[in-house]
């Protein structure tokens, strides 16, 4: 239903990681990752590091975008994945447990199955944001 890659919006030059619908025309983006940090050219690079964090990096190699998990790994030996479920949702597990996950930081799309909440302990809240240089 959902593929994630690089894009470039329109005759923008500027480069985004996002998520959009599979079998819907091109530009129909669910969710984009680096939003406040395009990359000029084509150099973008997406990886998974061994802290459970999610990173774009571009050209000579600068961090363009971080997850920065909420959940704290488990432990050494854990198994990290990134991983795209069929509902949108772009996913960091540590042996199964969810440590990061994008409907946590929706853009200007309400994709079924996210929530609107307030953890009181870490403060992440849901908010949508609308942005019209996209």
């Amino acid at each position: 239903m959902f593929e994630l890659g690089f894009f470039s919006p329109g005759k923008s030059k500027n480069r985004y990681m996002g998520i959009w619908y599979k079998k819907i025309s091109y530009g129909t983006v669910v969710w984009v990752a680096n939003r406040e940090t395009p990359i000029a050219d084509r150099s973008g690079m997406l990886k998974l590091n061994r802290q459970g964090n999610l990173v774009i990096r571009s050209g000579g190699n600068p961090m363009v975008w971080s997850s920065n998990p909420v959940e704290s790994m488990q432990g050494n030996n854990s198994v990290v994945v990134a991983k795209l479920l069929d509902t949108g949702n772009l996913v960091v597990l540590d042996d199964n447990k969810t440590i990061w996950q994008s409907f946590d930081y929706p853009g200007d799309t309400y994709l079924p199955g996210m929530k609107f909440r307030k953890d009181l302990v870490t403060g992440l809240q849901t908010i949508i944001v609308a942005h019209n240089d996209l």
